[in-house]
């Protein structure tokens, strides 16, 4: 695999991901000549010492390589996809409202990825939860009050940096004002900077005094700002991120094979206008083939690329290394008290389990694409705790527990009907909650995560 001066060094921009456990040979290849970055998914973290051999695999191959993973805390989770995250939400975390307690939660998160050899997240999620039909952000975020959303973010980005590991706070300017999902479409704000600056960015400035060394810039469209995507606009980019925010570090891009940007069909022509907005690093997915999107973006790259063009990616190679994870920095923590989630609950009537066998039935929503499928729900943890899981109608202990029901129409009737013939059952709402139900025992747990189904068996169990 020979490449030109020009291929080779926007290939040091470049993050894509690829599927499995194994690193495909085209990505050897890139690695061997200087790819920038590796970004992992669900396919390439089934557990965790499959996920440590592959980074060791890449490590040997190109030690300078910043891997970097979605690794909220809370539902959006690679690692833990299959078990379920052992850490909380952001939006509980919001409810809790301990900061300390949220630096503690992203210390342990981070120092799970230090042990890993990671060396970025891109975490936290500073969007505010505004529009509460918005399927994307959701349990994402810390919650809809700008100053919270703040102190919250801010002792995130605190926790893992403590850990070592680089944050990239996301998705500038914040997705909160829009229902739209940018994996699919371009989401269009219409408000003013103003206003935007006044609520939407306050979080993502207190990140950024807060030393975040990088921000992922979202797919948005603002009309009253600029015509071009944020994520292409070198107004929101230089104008307002680097120049009104004062931020010096790295610009990290969304996927750029999202729909927003007109997905797959498009990548190359979006790789180089966020080059020439300013962006730093280029984040692509792992879900479709990445040899082919490579090879289309470096072709693009020979024809296409200025000086101008090659001193900015020269300038950004040299931020991204900056990322590398530091490993002098704290990789252990004590464990975290799950207990202390049920702070952040929503509680209706008096629901607590008897001993004994316990039913549970389960309803969900399709998953959303930015969560993916995650292993959910109460079985686990209550079998820990001796509850032997038995079919509906059988005991007197009767759960029922559903996650996003509010997005799916049969799910909500039939959560209806449930409640009608069991009024005394115990429901569980776990994910975004679904605020047109209710019932006489109620738990309500904002998130989904194997953390919170252990706060909710601790809170059931309870004296």
């Amino acid at each position: 695999m020979k490449l030109s001066y020009k291929q080779r060094e926007i290939l040091g921009v470049l993050s894509p991901g690829f599927g499995g456990t194994e690193i495909p040979q085209y990505i050897r290849g890139y690695l061997e000549q200087g790819l920038g970055g590796i970004t992992l998914f669900g396919s390439n973290t089934p557990d965790l010492e499959s996920t440590a051999a592959l980074i060791a695999q890449i490590r040997a191959i190109n030690p300078d390589c910043i891997i970097s993973i979605d690794e909220e805390s809370g539902d959006v989770t690679r690692l833990w996809a299959k078990s379920g995250s052992p850490f909380p939400s952001p939006y509980v975390l919001g409810r809790v409202s301990d900061a300390t307690f949220t630096e503690s939660v992203f210390q342990q998160l981070g120092a799970n990825l230090a042990q890993l050899d990671i060396d970025l997240t891109f975490a936290p999620v500073l969007d505010l939860a505004i529009s509460k039909d918005n399927p994307i952000v959701g349990v994402r975020s810390f919650g809809s009050n700008p100053e919270l959303v703040s102190i919250e973010g801010a002792a995130a980005v605190r926790g893992l940096a403590k850990a070592g590991v680089s944050t990239a706070p996301k998705h500038f300017p914040g997705h909160g004002k829009t229902s739209a999902d940018s994996h699919l479409d371009l989401p269009k704000i219409e408000a003013s900077l103003q206003e935007l600056m006044s609520e939407d960015l306050v979080p993502f400035f207190a990140a950024i005094k807060e030393g975040a060394p990088a921000i992922m810039m979202g797919h948005l469209l603002i009309p009253s700002v600029d015509s071009k995507p944020v994520s292409l606009s070198s107004v929101w980019i230089n104008d307002i991120l680097r120049n009104k925010l004062n931020f010096h570090g790295v610009v990290v891009t969304d996927a750029l094979d999202m729909g927003a940007l007109g997905g797959l069909e498009n990548i190359h022509r979006s790789s180089i206008d966020a080059i020439r907005a300013g962006a730093n690093l280029l984040c692509l997915s792992g879900i479709a083939d990445q040899s082919k999107i490579l090879t289309n973006i470096l072709h693009l790259a020979e024809s296409e690329l200025t000086d101008e063009d090659l001193n900015k990616i020269s300038r950004s190679k040299q931020m991204i290394r900056s990322l590398r994870r530091n490993p002098s920095a704290i990789s252990y923590v004590e464990d975290l008290d799950t207990s202390r989630i049920a702070e952040g609950f929503e509680v209706i009537g008096n629901p607590r389990l008897e001993s004994g066998s316990t039913a549970v039935l389960s309803l969900g929503a399709a998953p959303t694409i930015a969560s993916g499928s995650i292993s959910w729900g109460l079985e686990v943890s209550l079998t820990l705790r001796g509850h032997a899981i038995t079919d509906f109608d059988t005991t007197k202990n009767q759960i029922v527990q559903f996650r996003d029901a509010w997005r799916d129409e049969k799910v909500l009737d039939r959560l209806l009907m449930l409640r009608t013939n069991h009024p005394d059952a115990i429901f569980v709402d776990f994910g975004w909650p679904t605020s047109v139900f209710t019932a006489n025992n109620l738990i309500r747990t904002f998130g989904a995560t194997r953390a919170h189904a252990d706060a909710v068996a601790q809170f059931l169990l309870a004296n």
